[in-house]
């Protein structure tokens, strides 16, 4: 294993490349391109995080948040932007033009960690549930519920899952609890790598 950053935070992917956040020693904000494939970092302005992390319209979106950047980002295939804030249950959903067109709270009683969206469904990360849930992008009903709340004892379902993304139709799930990176393809069916 090799560090990249002691103190980055705020991780988001790009194409050959990821983006972060990180401290300096006089705790001047920072914000990384890492390119994978020549394993350099690069110093990039804030406003080319931004539009990365929340698309072309993101000082219309940042504007709703209160400029909030502890937050969780996945672009729809209709180039909507959908946003939870870390440590809430509300899910917010922007238009292609930045505009704020929903706002809903998807649970009362836990907080999405991470999200993703996938064939017009937003999966969610709920690491105090144990579990990974499903909603529809359209009315925001729960369609799937992957793993319960509870201890996993025979190591099956999440165990404090804690982040979430896809490549093509399958998605990666950070299972910390279980100490392993979970895949979970679009039938619900798991792997582990």
């Amino acid at each position: 294993m090799k560090r990249i950053s002691e103190k980055g935070y705020n991780i988001i992917r790009n194409a050959k490349s990821f983006m972060f956040i990180e401290p300096d020693m006089a705790k001047r904000i920072r914000y990384i391109e890492f390119d994978i494939e020549n394993y350099l970092p690069n110093e990039i302005s804030k406003g080319d995080y931004l539009k990365t992390k929340y698309g072309k319209n993101f000082r219309s979106i940042l504007n709703n948040l209160k400029n909030n950047l502890n937050t969780s980002v996945a672009m729809t295939e209709e180039n909507e932007v959908i946003v939870s804030l870390f440590s809430d249950n509300f899910v917010y959903k922007f238009d292609n033009n930045g505009l704020l067109v929903d706002k809903t709270a998807l649970l009362s009683e836990a907080s999405i960690y991470s999200i993703a969206v996938d064939d017009g469904k937003l999966w969610c990360v709920y690491p105090t549930l144990h579990s990974v849930q499903v909603y529809s992008l359209d009315d925001w009903s729960m369609t799937k519920k992957i793993g319960r709340k509870g201890v996993n004892d025979n190591g099956d379902i999440f165990t404090f899952p804690e982040n979430i993304f896809f490549e093509g139709s399958i998605a990666y799930v950070s299972d910390m609890g279980n100490k392993r990176v979970a895949t979970v393809n679009s039938l619900y069916k798991f792997g582990s790598i």
